[in-house]
């Protein structure tokens, strides 16, 4: 892991940090890159956790690769961030001594139904949206897809507000899908419509879709079309 000091000039769009691998004549080591952006210790530890839990889960590029969502192109969660450390973007920190850490996604933990950020404490809740169609439809240019969203929660919770955000490796932006929810508040088994437009110009096999994020913290949903 090599730290690039706040002292350093650099350009604008440089990121906090990255991974990835390099070769030592047939062998390839994992790396970090953590950028001190001046914005204190906490900021600082916390990216370096991230990129440390990610470039040990998934070290290297394919096919030498690790853990990490990678669903078929049909399904919505294949435009989304996918390491375990970015699925728990928005989650409250952990902090440890002098140390803030991030939360990490775990398999098990949203199988048995519980929040699947960890580490967490026992009594916490974890709010989200399911959507029907669950996959990628095919839409035509012009067209539009509409999704029945169902909130549900993992304990009683009042009801939460509900948002839109482009997904990450959506080939169309949040203003060309023009997303409209039927409602921007929903509970436990309630039902909420929302609707992404295909624009005129868009590419045939392009791919588009939108986090829902639920609640304070954004718990996030994917929901996505393919333009026919």
């Amino acid at each position: 892991m090599l730290f690039v000091p706040a002292s350093l000039t650099r350009g604008t769009d440089a990121a906090t940090g990255y991974h990835g691998d390099a070769p030592i004549g047939n062998t390839k080591f994992p790396f970090a890159v953590v950028v001190d952006d001046d914005n204190g210790f906490a900021a600082l530890t916390t990216v370096a956790a991230r990129l440390l839990i990610n470039s040990v889960t998934n070290p290297y590029a394919a096919p030498d690769d690790g853990y990490y969502a990678d669903p078929p192109k049909i399904d919505p969660w294949s435009l989304v961030r996918r390491e375990v450390a970015d699925l728990c973007d928005g989650q409250a920190v952990v902090t440890e001594g002098d140390l803030t850490l991030p939360q990490v996604y775990s398999d098990l933990a949203a199988v048995a139904g519980k929040s699947p950020c960890k580490p967490s404490m026992p009594d916490d809740v974890w709010n989200d949206v399911s959507a029907e169609p669950s996959i990628m439809h095919a839409v035509p240019r012009a067209g539009m897809v509409t999704f029945v969203l169902t909130g549900w929660s993992t304990e009683d919770v009042p009801p939460w507000e509900l948002r839109t955000r482009v997904a990450d490796f959506s080939q169309l932006t949040e203003d060309e899908m023009q997303p409209v929810l039927s409602n921007n508040v929903i509970s436990n088994n309630m039902t909420v419509k929302l609707t992404l437009h295909v624009p005129r110009t868009a590419p045939s096999g392009a791919s588009g879709g939108v986090y829902v994020l639920s609640g304070e913290n954004g718990h996030p949903w994917a929901v996505g079309f393919i333009v026919r």
